[in-house]
């Protein structure tokens, strides 16, 4: 209830009625989860900044020791109710490794379909979802790399390891508090 209420009580611009998944694509996996590079796409969509109460809940730590750095938002309205995108870094938590990572989310609803948005994303993927990979029992999670042309999609135990090979990405679609959440983690593998 508080990160729809926290989401609801934006006094931003109306965004372009847009798909959900679109907007990920756009926002954070063509920007590699990059934070000032998601913040830039936004405001050029007229998007304002998000709420603090949003961008706490968002960024909150998920497990011990995990440390999360930069975070910051921008949001807006349109069809689907609230959008918003919230960027950090963030400490990856794998088997037996913690991994430094980029992090992009969208925040959507409540009018939208979790369903719907996951079927996107496994199509973009081209991986099947996972049970397991997030902290919210309802999430699924999208694990997978890109190297020399083709993707496979990969355990947690296949990351923690070889984190760096390839281009690796994970993406948690879960619903939160009345809204969906999609969430893009990208290795920083200039931190290690």
């Amino acid at each position: 209830a508080a990160l729809a209420a926290a989401a609801l009580s934006l006094v931003g611009t109306r965004a372009q009625a847009a798909s959900v998944f679109d907007l990920f694509e756009d926002l954070c996996l063509a920007t590699r989860a990059e934070p000032a590079a998601a913040l830039a796409k936004a405001e050029a969509l007229g998007w304002s900044p998000a709420p603090p109460r949003l961008v706490r809940i968002l960024t909150k730590p998920s497990e011990p020791g995990e440390v999360t750095t930069g975070a910051a938002g921008r949001a807006a309205r349109d069809l689907h109710g609230t959008l918003a995108v919230v960027v950090a870094r963030t400490s990856w938590m794998v088997p037996r490794r913690e991994i430094p990572a980029d992090t992009c989310s969208i925040v959507a609803g409540p009018s939208v379909d979790m369903a719907a948005v996951a079927g996107d994303v496994e199509r973009f993927a081209a991986t099947p979802g996972q049970r397991g990979l997030a902290f919210q029992k309802n999430a699924i999670g999208y694990l997978w790399r890109d190297l020399d042309g083709r993707r496979e999609s990969l355990s947690p135990e296949q990351l923690a390891a070889d984190p760096f090979s390839g281009d690796v990405k994970m993406v948690v679609v879960m619903e939160l508090r009345g809204v969906v959440v999609l969430q893009l983690f990208v290795p920083e593998k200039e931190k290690i």
